[in-house]
C-alpha cells in the first residue's frame, strides 16, 4: 500500500516554469532547478564540500605565506 503511493509519487513529471532556470552544480557539475538566483549546489552536501575545500585552500595560502614571511626574518636578522 505505501509502495504504491510512493509509485504514485515518484511517476509524477516535474513541470518546468518558465521562471526557474537550469544550473551546473558548482562542485559537482550536475544539473539541477536553480529556485532562487543564489543557489549554486544541487544539494546542502556539495554546498559544504565546496566551503570546506574553500577553506581549507585559504588555509593553506595563509600559511605559507607566513611560511615565507618567517624564512625573512630568519634570514635578515
Amino acid at each position: 500500500m505505501l509502495l504504491d503511493g510512493i509509485k504514485g509519487v515518484c511517476s509524477k513529471t516535474f513541470e518546468l516554469d518558465e521562471n526557474m532556470t537550469i544550473r551546473a552544480c558548482d562542485w559537482c557539475s550536475q544539473q539541477f532547478y536553480q529556485g532562487r538566483d543564489s543557489h549554486r549546489f544541487c544539494c546542502v552536501e556539495c554546498g559544504r564540500r565546496f566551503h570546506i575545500a574553500e577553506r581549507r585552500a585559504a588555509l593553506a595560502l595563509y600559511r605559507s605565506l607566513k611560511d615565507e614571511e618567517d624564512e625573512r626574518r630568519r634570514m635578515v636578522g
